[in-house]
């Protein structure tokens, strides 16, 4: 299958899933700097080696943006596909971004795979597409499904070094980060960084090429932590040596269904609420902290459910008419703490 066939390819599957435009980027699940084969889609799908760029796929085209050490290899490598080079930061060239945003259809969709963009990306090419009333589809893989001989997770074995090597044990790293948690006035963070996980765990390993890494997250907690990793590229030793300081070995996989059991565990903390006039007054009244408001459109901080409601009561009480009311949970973001403070 050629460059073209695989676009075409793709085009199939966006149509089949209502998607306009399809966002690939270079990235793996880890934000990486250096990526294993198994994540290399950007280069699977274009034909374009180098190891920065994003690809972008339309119904009328694709483009191949890249920064200025590639413009010649993209050029001689997108030569024979229907891919235009989009040289990043020439004059009237569009960011990749600007060009989803500008060619995505009113009440459109832009699709891509969620797992390799991080929350920042989504979250500000949301905000922007929402102007268009566009949404986002973040749940599927399509390479994946065109992507016959996708090479595997990567399955190196892991090894652990000595404490004499690292300079701290796991113990005294494990307890820093807790430290660090508590004086962000926060329960958990999420360690997605592949470097950050060898050196909470003084594990190394060989999943990409010159990069002591394996792939795997953590789950730091104040009271407890977890490592997510293909369990087979732990030998016993390891395995024995983790346990014993606590530490519990779970399947790669299951970091997202954690992170959405806890999510679910913490109480709604934010109203949105819209009204036909000016409610300041009533939520001063009720203790409230506004968060943001623009033509009577209020963002509200919250401790409980209940008193939302008798803000509502007492604004329909005073024949205020409310076209909005929603009741939210807190966000991953306002859970977890990204990075461990310096």
């Amino acid at each position: 299958m050629n460059v073209n066939d695989k676009i075409i390819a793709l085009r199939n599957l966006m149509k089949e899933k209502g998607i306009d435009l399809y966002y690939i980027p270079t990235d793996d699940d880890h934000m990486s700097e250096y990526i294993g084969d198994h994540f290399k889609c950007r280069t699977y799908m274009s034909g374009f080696t180098g190891s920065a760029g994003f690809l972008v796929v339309s119904a009328k085209e694709a483009g191949l943006w890249t920064d200025g050490r590639y413009f010649v290899q993209a050029a001689k490598q997108l030569k024979n596909s229907e891919i235009k080079l989009f040289k990043m930061g020439m004059a009237k060239v569009p960011t990749v971004f600007e060009y989803l945003v500008d060619n995505c259809p009113t009440k459109g969709t832009v699709g891509f795979d969620g797992k390799v963009v991080n929350a920042k990306i989504y979250e500000e090419l949301s905000q922007k597409l929402a102007l268009k009333e566009a949404k986002i589809k973040a749940d599927e893989d399509l390479v994946n499904m065109i992507w016959q001989d996708r090479p595997n997770m990567p399955d190196s074995k892991a090894f652990m070094l000595d404490d004499k090597y690292t300079g701290m044990s796991i113990v005294k790293k494990i307890a820093k980060v807790q430290e660090d948690i508590k004086n962000e006035h926060c329960d958990y963070l999420v360690v997605t960084s592949l470097e950050d996980v060898a050196w909470l765990f003084n594990l190394r390993g060989d999943d990409i090429a010159n990069t002591p890494v394996n792939y795997a997250y953590a789950l730091v907690g104040l009271n407890g932590v977890k490592l997510y990793i293909d369990v087979t590229k732990l030998d016993d030793s390891i395995c024995d040596k983790l346990k014993k300081v606590k530490v519990e070995i779970c399947d790669y996989e299951a970091l997202a269904n954690d992170l959405k059991e806890i999510k679910e565990g913490y109480k709604a903390n934010r109203l949105e609420l819209s009204a036909d006039k000016n409610i300041d007054e009533y939520i001063k009244e009720f203790g409230m902290e506004i968060e943001f408001s623009k033509n009577n459109e209020y963002s509200i901080k919250i401790d409980s459910e209940e008193k939302a409601h008798q803000l509502l009561e007492r604004l329909v009480t005073n024949h205020i008419e409310v076209d909005k009311f929603e009741i939210k949970k807190p966000t991953l973001n306002d859970i977890f703490i990204e990075k461990v403070g310096e």
